[in-house]
């Protein structure tokens, strides 16, 4: 019985769109599940923080560590980059969300790109493969993440940018130096 299941699970490896079938449902999986929690879960303090000061960066009220302005503290970017969105797409909680399902849904590509290039190239780049669509669905499953990057917070904000830090110097064939640098 169990060499029958083990022979069939080879099968299954072998075919090579499957494993990237799998992650389009598992990032799909994810993509309903962050729109779910991006309506229905209720802000915190620092959600609207984060959008009221970046408004009013981004329009010109108020400068960074401004005498007698807004409280900054934590980097500009964390406020600005929210500000810049709602200055183009208007100011609001909605558009917060709608970034943060942005940011998140690049979060998820990024997490996939970057475990297919550590995944290897054993047995035809089907590790590869099977490791991207393992660390999309580690992902999509986890609430804890999703409820924290359905937020219009710094950590989902960052989170994206370190993972797409990791795509654009983990790259193809480089060597083993550049890597521990």
């Amino acid at each position: 019985m169990t060499d029958k299941l083990i022979a069939r699970f080879k099968q299954l490896y072998k075919i090579s769109w499957l494993a990237d079938a799998l992650a389009g449902v598992g990032a799909i999986i994810y993509i309903v599940q962050i729109w779910i929690y991006a309506h229905t879960q209720d802000t915190v303090l620092d959600e609207g923080l984060y959008l009221l000061k970046g408004y009013l960066f981004a329009t010109g009220k108020y400068a960074p560590y401004q005498p007698y302005g807004p409280q900054t503290n934590k980097m500009p970017l964390a406020f600005l980059i929210p500000g810049y969105v709602q200055k183009l797409f208007g100011p609001g909680l909605r558009t917060g969300r709608y970034f943060a399902i942005t940011l998140s849904i690049l979060f998820l590509l990024g997490v996939w790109i970057v475990a297919r290039r550590l995944g290897g190239d054993s047995h035809g780049g089907r590790a590869s493969r099977w490791s991207g669509t393992a660390a999309v669905f580690i992902v999509a499953l986890n609430p804890a993440n999703l409820k924290l990057y359905s937020l219009m917070i710094s950590e989902g904000l960052v989170a994206t940018m370190i993972i797409w830090i990791l795509v654009l110097t983990l790259g193809k064939k480089r060597p083993l130096w550049q890597l521990i640098l």
